[in-house]
């Protein structure tokens, strides 16, 4: 068994049938390759109980090599504790269900931008919104058709000059028992899966260091506290009486 590299993996043999290749300096570590093309890195354990159990890291070209080493390591690092991943990872997914409106589901292969825009209109009938942060690369036209109708729409572009303000107050509203999320077991499980960055510059960013799953809701929670940091302080939510009736979800 070689070291499990990007070349070794760019390389391997396409077969009759999906196959693996572990690593030589990381037990439990490797990759699968697929009749197809696809190579998934996993990593390979015993849990406390003596079951084997093969946990997905993520697909080979949105994972580099080196990025699933080190969760495999965090992984298989776990498992040392006496913790059981792959298991932790099903109960999580289990508990995001569609029946109570965590998530709402659209068909199709391909993200319906009606449905988004209908959502968010709805939502500003329904609540005081003061702004609607839009990444501006994948969401100019819906976010232009919103801004026609007056609607308080601005830009929030993913990088970590835009996001440093709202990871710190983020992270200070969670350590400072300051977060009101009523239990979202989505937003929980996006919060669980991100890992704060502080580049060379001195910025923070979201990294997916600690797992391969979605943050989503987590990158969406960041901008919305950052762009609220920046208001002026005076919001309808401040008045229990003037308050709509129900949870508020950042």
């Amino acid at each position: 068994m070689p070291k499990l590299t990007k070349s070794i993996v760019d390389a391997a043999e396409l077969k009759d049938g999906p196959y693996f290749i572990w690593c030589s300096e990381l037990p439990g570590f490797g990759v699968r390759v697929f009749p197809s093309g696809k190579r998934v890195y996993y990593a390979d354990y015993r849990n406390k109980a003596g079951v084997r159990k093969r946990m997905s890291l993520g697909p080979h070209g949105k994972l580099t090599t080196e990025a699933a080493r080190k969760l495999a390591v965090i992984t298989l690092g776990g498992v040392l504790k006496g913790e059981d991943p792959a298991e932790e990872r099903s109960t999580r997914r289990n508990s995001l269900t569609t029946a109570d409106q965590h998530i709402i589901t659209i068909p199709g292969p391909i993200i319906d931008e009606d449905v988004i825009e209908a959502k968010v209109r709805e939502l500003c009938v329904d609540y005081a919104v003061r702004e609607i942060a839009f990444d501006p690369k994948f969401a100019t036209k819906l976010m232009a058709r919103l801004v026609d109708d007056g609607l308080p729409v601005v830009e929030h572009p993913q990088s970590s000059l835009h996001f440093t303000e709202g990871i710190t107050e983020f992270q200070r509203a969670i350590i400072g028992r300051r977060l009101r999320h009523g239990g979202h077991p989505v937003l929980r499980w996006c919060v669980g899966n991100v890992a704060p960055v502080t580049t060379d510059t001195g910025l923070v960013r979201f990294s997916k260091s600690r797992s391969a799953d979605a943050i989503d809701c987590a990158v969406a929670a960041a901008m919305a506290i950052g762009r609220a940091a920046k208001g002026d302080g005076g919001c309808v939510y401040d008045d229990a009486e003037a308050r709509p009736e129900g949870l508020l979800f950042v």
